[in-house]
C-alpha cells in the first residue's frame, strides 16, 4: 500500500445548520468508502467547522491529493484548497489540565476555579 499522507481541504459554506453538517459528513464518508472500494485508499479523519467565518477545515488521509480531490467532488463539497498537512497528536486533557493550573495575574488560581476544585 502506498504511503498515507495527511491533507486538509478549506471549505467555504454559508454558516451551516446540524442538519447540513450532518449531511456533508455522510456524502463525505460513503464517497471516501466508494473510493477505497476503488482501490484509493481514503480515510476521512473529520472537520471543523468556523461559522464567524463561514469556513470548514476537513483531514483525510490518503495517498494522493487527487483522491482526496475525487472524494471532494464526488461529496459535492464546495473546496477552496486542498493541501498536504503535518498532523501531530495533542493531548487536549493535557492542555486543559495545564491551562487550570497557570496562575492569573495575581499569581493564585481564580475564584471560580478555586471554589470548583473544592
Amino acid at each position: 500500500m502506498p504511503k498515507q499522507a495527511t491533507y486538509l481541504v478549506e471549505c467555504s459554506l454559508p454558516v451551516p445548520t446540524e442538519a447540513h453538517r450532518r449531511a456533508m459528513r455522510r456524502a463525505v464518508q460513503q464517497a471516501s468508502k466508494r473510493l477505497t472500494a476503488a482501490g484509493s485508499t481514503v480515510i476521512y479523519l473529520g472537520t471543523l467547522f468556523v461559522p464567524a467565518r463561514s469556513r470548514c477545515f476537513s483531514l483525510f488521509e490518503a495517498a494522493s491529493i487527487d483522491a482526496v480531490r475525487a472524494v471532494n467532488e464526488a461529496a459535492l463539497v464546495p473546496y477552496i484548497a486542498i493541501n498536504e498537512a503535518i498532523r501531530e497528536a495533542i493531548d487536549l486533557r493535557a492542555v486543559a489540565l495545564a491551562s487550570e493550573a497557570e496562575p492569573h495575574n495575581d499569581g493564585q488560581r481564580s475564584a471560580s476555579r478555586r471554589e470548583t476544585s473544592r
